[in-house]
């Protein structure tokens, strides 16, 4: 989630004529180094953040903030499918 109320401000203090400089680079750092991943459980439905995959022998994990949990108890979607293009290293080696 980006918030650019936070950088408004901020933006107005710098000594950048438009203003609109700072605002364009917390987008670009808050989506190209995302916090963690939304993914959901396949059996309760239940909505995770994701950190990242962890492999252990043969298996593939998520590590969230609690706990890691096999990679198959998510649910497919584009969430999922950006933390295995992101750990593309991890579970590809």
């Amino acid at each position: 989630m980006i918030s650019i109320r936070n950088y408004e401000s901020a933006s107005n203090m710098g000594s950048s004529d438009d203003g609109y400089s700072s605002i364009e680079g917390a987008i670009r750092q808050s989506t190209e180094n995302p916090i963690g991943y939304e993914l959901t459980l396949l059996l309760d439905r239940k909505v995770v953040m994701g950190q990242t995959l962890i492999q252990r022998g043969e298996s593939l994990f998520v590590r969230t903030a609690e706990e890691e949990i096999p990679i198959y108890a998510f649910k497919m979607d584009n969430n999922l499918q950006r933390i295995l293009k992101d750990g593309y290293d991890i579970w590809n080696s």
